[in-house]
This record gives structure tokens, C-alpha cells and sequence, in this order.
């Protein structure tokens, strides 16, 4: 686990989880994540089993890594971003700030130590219709580009939003 104070605030900490965080860190560290993205069940049925399946991960592969910031008590996560770093996909899966602590430049600070992470300039994020208003100027901002739409993807009937590459069929 890395440890790095960060602008805008020595108020705020950016910790990377990794296969080399202890696991009961991780399990207590899973709690507070959770807690942080529980309303993205209504955009992702199946985003409770997903999350555990990204901690479980975490202690056997490096294509996994969470990127957290928290206020100086670590145990106060204000910001999430997931990654997945693959050969075939580098992509910020979850990017999410808890909304009192929203436009203090906390998500800015975790995107960019996602791309940094990621070693690609312009990763892959999709975004649920539900939520594409609040994040498409904060990608744009970035140099972010739309560049497909899918329906029914994760939930019947609602679009998400590609990012920076289209969408790829699994064969």
C-alpha cells in the first residue's frame, strides 16, 4: 500500500491498494468503499458481487488496483477510483468522490493518479446514462471523448457511455 499526501489539500491522502495492502486492511477498506458506491446497484445489478470480486483479486494479480482518498484519518474514504491494467484493457472502471467533498478537485487528483497508474493518457471509462450528465463535462475537461453507446450492457434498457474506445464484443 502507497501512501501520498496530495493537493489540492494536505487535508486529503491518496492510498493505493494493492496486492501488497494487508488483507485485513483490505477487508476494513472494503466496508468504507462499499459504503461510498452502494447507490451504484441501481445502474449495475450485480456491482456488490463485482466489488468483492476486485478485493478477492487484489491479493493475486497486479491488473487490479484501487485508488482511495481519504481525509487524514485513512479510514475516511472521501474518493474511489477502480482500475483494471490488462494487455487488453486499461480502463478506470469506478470513479466516484462522496458528494460534500465533490468539485474540491479530489476527482481530478484521482483521475490523474489513474491515468498515471494506467500508463495511457486517455484510459477507458464508460459511464451509466443515469450519471452521464454530472460526469461528461468532468471528462471532457480531461480530454476525455465519447465514442460509443450500448444499450442494455448492464441494466435492460439504459445506455453506457464508452469513453475513449468503443465498445469491444466479447467474443
Amino acid at each position: 500500500m502507497n501512501v501520498h499526501n496530495t493537493p489540492p489539500s494536505s487535508e486529503y491522502d491518496i492510498i493505493i491498494v494493492d496486492k501488497s495492502t494487508p488483507k485485513e486492511l483490505q477487508q476494513i477498506l472494503l466496508i468504507r468503499v462499499r459504503r461510498l458506491l452502494a447507490d451504484l446497484e441501481i445502474c449495475y445489478p450485480l456491482f456488490s458481487e463485482w466489488l468483492e470480486k476486485v478485493f478477492r483479486e487484489l491479493e493475486t494479480t497486479d491488473k487490479r488496483k484501487i485508488i482511495l482518498c481519504t481525509t487524514n484519518d485513512i479510514f475516511n474514504v472521501v474518493g474511489v477510483a477502480i482500475i483494471k491494467n490488462t494487455e487488453e484493457e486499461r480502463k478506470i472502471c469506478t470513479l466516484r468522490v462522496s458528494e460534500p467533498y465533490q468539485r474540491q478537485g479530489i476527482g481530478s487528483n484521482l483521475l490523474q493518479r489513474a491515468i498515471h497508474e494506467l500508463k495511457t493518457p486517455l484510459p477507458l471509462i464508460t459511464v451509466s446514462e443515469i450519471y452521464l450528465k454530472d460526469f461528461k463535462p468532468f471528462l471532457y475537461k480531461h480530454g476525455f471523448k465519447l465514442k460509443d453507446k450500448v444499450k442494455s450492457l448492464y441494466k435492460k434498457d439504459q445506455y453506457e457511455y464508452f469513453f475513449n474506445e468503443k465498445f469491444k464484443h466479447n467474443a
